[in-house]
This record gives C-alpha cells, sequence and structure tokens, in this order.
C-alpha cells in the first residue's frame, strides 16, 4: 500500500509538473488610470534559460584603476565568471584571490596583460564569494553571487 502511494505522488508529479513551470515563466502586467482602477493587464512570457536567471541580464561591473579598465561579469553567475582588463601594459602583472565569506582563499591566480580572463567557480557551491585583483596601481574587492 506504502508502494501504491509513492507511485500516486509520483504520477501527479509528472502531470502537473509541466504547469508550475509555465506558470513560473509568466508574468502579469497590469495598468492603471489616474484614480487607481485597474483598466488593462498584459501577460508576459519569459524565456527560461538555465544560464540566466529568469527575465534578468545584470550589466557587467566596471571599474577603473588608474588608467586600467577592469569589467566583471556575469556577476551573479552560474559557473564561469570572466575578468576583461583594458588599457594596462603588456608587461603588468595581476594576481586573483577568491575567497569565501570566512575569509578562506580557495583559488590564487596570476595573469600578465590585457584581455578576459575566464575564472571557473562551477566546482564551488552556490554562495557569496570576494575576488581581490591586485594590480601594480591598486587592489579592487568584488563581491561574487555564485548560483
Amino acid at each position: 500500500m506504502k508502494y501504491f502511494y509513492h507511485f500516486l505522488i509520483y504520477i501527479f508529479v509528472l502531470l502537473f509538473s509541466s504547469y508550475f513551470v509555465d506558470a513560473m515563466s509568466q508574468s502579469i502586467e497590469y495598468k492603471y488610470d489616474k484614480a487607481g482602477n485597474r483598466i488593462a493587464y498584459r501577460l508576459i512570457n519569459f524565456e527560461i534559460d538555465p544560464d540566466k536567471e529568469e527575465g534578468y541580464d545584470p550589466e557587467p561591473l566596471e571599474d577603473k584603476v588608474g588608467e586600467r579598465i577592469f569589467t566583471l561579469y556575469p556577476n551573479p553567475t552560474y559557473g564561469i565568471l570572466y575578468v576583461e582588463i583594458e588599457k594596462g601594459e603588456f608587461e603588468d602583472s595581476y594576481i586573483f584571490h577568491l575567497s569565501d565569506l570566512r575569509g578562506n582563499y580557495l583559488m590564487r591566480y596570476n595573469h600578465s596583460g590585457n584581455g578576459v580572463i575566464p575564472i571557473d567557480l562551477t566546482s564551488y557551491e552556490r554562495g557569496v564569494y570576494f575576488l581581490n585583483i591586485e594590480s601594480p596601481e591598486g587592489t579592487i574587492r568584488y563581491k561574487i553571487l555564485k548560483k
């Protein structure tokens, strides 16, 4: 009898899971008149992409240290984080430190020159991390959200 109930629950989940996914991928936008009465509504459908949060595409974070421009994206991330360095010298070296909320260093990476540096966070759990980038003219600290 116990297995029969498990089977029924399994069938219920299979039948109605697509309904719940469809409901989560939609939103309703309402319009109101000056008196506050609802006069219209519009159904908005979101594309569900596992690499992006639904309906949200974050702007890259951009910081300038001296002449150098550091651009970090995407934050929040699901795995690969990119740091782009522009207007630096070819012989400039940079040190990347990734740490958790407790201050434990998880990764150290050295890089020279300009370019886009991928930082792989797929092996780390969901949570908040800090990325310190040491450059010849100063240090930048980013708060990273891993989803």
